[in-house]
């Protein structure tokens, strides 16, 4: 496929909306937080950036996998970045036999022969290389090799909201921070379930600045670690809906 300069350089400024949030905790990415938001805020998609991009150990090789699985020759081609966090149809183009074979070459040393084959199990009944499938299902699973942690645990629970690509309705703005509605991931009958909406307060600027320059109550938002990421259009909304809800069934098959 023939990329434009343009998708390459808004790919990567759109993987640095969502990178930003965790790398600013200091969970992934390089450590420079500020410059990749620098970069972000002021538009600016160059070398600098590229380089901080790469440097995301647990996104970069998703994109890579997503991109050459699709003939795309650029991992930040914005179509690329899109299927990782939010999903779009890249993801149903990638064979089930194709991901297994990615899942063994990542995963397997972490997880081990017998969690291997149950995370594999899953790729025939929907999962895909999508960012909200790693938490939901292989982050659960290096948790259970690492500790033997149950989705019940609060510690497990709350690292998987905050780190999924969620979605909110803003009703308020205070300054810096957003007052959105928002399904939180919740324990129900020893299942991972959505809640009802529920307000909570995220934020959109750091030091006055943001990507965002202006948002108005009743935008839906994605999220990303309590920051919000992009206004997200009805259809992308519900790709990220029914994208976030087959993930999660797949990981009640392992409780």
């Amino acid at each position: 496929m023939h990329i434009s300069q343009e998708l390459a350089q808004q790919g990567l400024l759109r993987f640095g909306r969502y990178a930003f949030p965790p790398n600013r905790l200091g969970y992934c990415g390089p450590d420079d937080h500020r410059g990749l938001f620098q970069h972000v805020v002021a538009q600016k998609a160059d070398g600098g950036l590229l380089e901080l991009a790469k440097n995301f150990e647990g996104a970069y090789p998703y994109l890579r996998f997503i991109a050459e699985s699709n003939g795309i020759k650029d991992p930040f081609d914005e179509r690329v970045v899109e299927a990782y966090w939010v999903g779009n149809a890249l993801l149903d183009a990638i064979l089930p036999e194709q991901f297994a074979r990615f899942v063994d070459d990542t995963f397997k040393v972490m997880l081990g022969s017998e969690r291997l084959a149950q995370l594999k199990a899953k790729l025939h009944k929907g999962g895909r290389p999508h960012h909200n499938f790693h938490v939901f299902n292989i982050f659960l699973l290096t948790q259970k090799a690492k500790a033997g942690s149950s989705p019940a645990s609060s510690r497990a629970l709350a690292a998987m909201d905050g780190c999924r690509i969620s979605w909110g309705q803003v009703v308020g703005v205070v300054g810096s921070e957003l007052i959105v509605n928002s399904p939180r991931v919740k324990v129900a009958d020893n299942r991972l379930v959505l809640g009802a909406p529920e307000p909570i307060q995220v934020q959109w600027k750091w030091e006055q600045n943001g990507w965002l320059q202006s948002i108005a109550p009743g935008s839906i938002v994605s999220l990303h670690w309590d920051w919000v990421c992009e206004v997200l259009d009805p259809k992308r909304l519900e790709r990220l809906k029914a994208f976030t809800s087959r993930f999660l069934a797949l990981a009640n098959d392992m409780i």
